[in-house]
């Protein structure tokens, strides 16, 4: 039931979140432009993005909780019907299961924002850090 609008998993989010400034620096490094300066700079862009990323996030939450009730409603009322073979009830059961994690912006954000708001500080430190040796 598993449907490619739903969005990912707190540990796959979380998972993108750390490994997005390592990508920018490989992509920096592949074309020649990694320097003390541009690392120092994208290390600060992206720990101010991830540090404003629930103010940003803040203006889709609405719609998300929108789609996850949606959601949560068409798996139950699936669950109600007489018709559903065991297999079919234990997959709908496990979907039914993990729409919050799935949904953790909006059924729990903070547990989520907090590990993003660390590696957000962390970011700019490193920045902050790098900075400071390169002079």
């Amino acid at each position: 039931m598993r449907k490619r609008s739903d969005p990912p998993t707190r540990m796959t989010y979380l998972g993108m979140i750390i490994s997005m400034p390592f990508i920018f620096g490989l992509a920096l490094w592949m074309q020649g432009d990694l320097t003390p300066q541009t690392a120092t700079l994208t290390l600060t862009v992206t720990g101010l993005l991830y540090l404003n990323l629930r103010w940003i996030q803040d203006f889709f939450r609405a719609g998300w909780q929108q789609d996850f009730e949606h959601k949560l409603a068409h798996t139950h009322a699936e669950l109600a019907r007489k018709d559903l073979t065991a297999k079919e009830r234990r997959r709908l059961e496990h979907y039914r299961d993990q729409l919050p994690n799935r949904f953790h912006l909006v059924t729990s954000p903070d547990e989520t924002y907090r590990t993003v708001k660390v590696i957000g500080v962390a970011l700019k430190a490193a920045a902050t850090v790098l900075k400071n040796f390169s002079r």
